[in-house]
């Protein structure tokens, strides 16, 4: 077995086990890409001197904090028992507009989960067919 591929064993074998895992982070992972990120380019004769960076809005650079959530936090237990903060830098307002109304949209729809099963529990209780839709498509008008 070559340096490379022993690199890709490790790999597999190391975020099997990480996923496997109830605390796991991003950074949790880091040193298991690294490691292949360096084996690879090794394997392709490139310089392995790599450092990474995390980037959590399109080109930004960010990072993110995770902490127990203050008293005056609203906490819901199925998003979890941590929350945390997110740095972004570098954004236009743009975008940063756009990312926000993106997080409150995931936000309504969570809120939301109970009601939105319920109606698709009903709605999916009778669904049209596409037969009931092509004979109702061909009914004679009035």
């Amino acid at each position: 077995m070559t340096p490379y591929e022993r690199a890709v064993r490790e790999y597999e074998r190391d975020t099997a086990r990480l996923s496997r895992e109830s605390t796991t982070s991003e950074q949790t992972y880091y040193p298991a890409i690294r490691s292949l990120l360096t084996a690879t380019l090794r394997h392709l004769g490139l310089p392995d001197d790599i450092r990474i960076t995390v980037s959590y809005f399109g080109g930004a650079r960010g990072d993110w904090g995770e902490r127990q959530p203050t008293g005056e936090e609203p906490v819901d237990p199925s998003w979890g028992e941590a929350t945390g903060d997110l740095y972004i830098n570098h954004v236009s307002l743009n975008e940063k507009d756009h990312f926000r109304e993106t997080v409150q949209r995931i936000a309504a729809v969570l809120a939301l989960r109970n009601r939105l099963d319920d109606l698709y529990l009903r709605a999916s209780a009778d669904p049209w067919t596409s037969d009931a839709l092509s004979r109702q498509s061909r009914a004679p008008a009035s």
